[in-house]
């Protein structure tokens, strides 16, 4: 059994303006596996970002010594290097997902899908580099 999915996303900034729907064709255990990595994976990058790295341990990149905090900040963002996008690339990349990307235009895809998702612009279009 396969599962087939659809979404939407633009960008309303006028140097990067678009606007594009992603079909997605996968196996029922990949599109679960997909759902895992964001749900329950996801999550965790957020919840360990509270756990603050020591300052008592010292790492030297480039011949420059620093505290793990300052060059790596929190558990957060090492779960996130290393098991949370691995997981990720490795479902976007699977060659049984097949992924279909239609280019319409940011215009069109506002015109399409604003009276489903009214916030979904309203963000977009709320950008400080818009109001400037």
């Amino acid at each position: 059994m396969k599962t087939t999915s659809w979404s939407f996303g633009g960008n309303a900034l006028p140097e990067w303006r678009s606007g594009h729907i992603y079909l997605f064709d996968e196996p029922w255990w990949l599109a679960f596996c997909g759902w895992f990595i964001w749900t329950i994976l996801g999550r965790g990058c957020q919840l360990l970002h509270w756990i603050k790295l020591p300052r008592s341990f010292n790492v030297t990149i480039d011949g420059e010594t620093m505290s793990w905090r300052d060059y790596y900040g929190d558990v957060g963002f090492i779960y996130h290097c290393h098991v949370f996008n691995p997981c990720f690339q490795w479902h976007e990349g699977h060659p049984k997902r097949k992924q279909i990307i239609v280019d319409l235009g940011y215009d069109r895809i506002r015109e399409i899908f604003e009276k489903h998702d009214p916030e979904y612009f309203v963000q977009c279009e709320d950008h400080p580099q818009l109001k400037s």
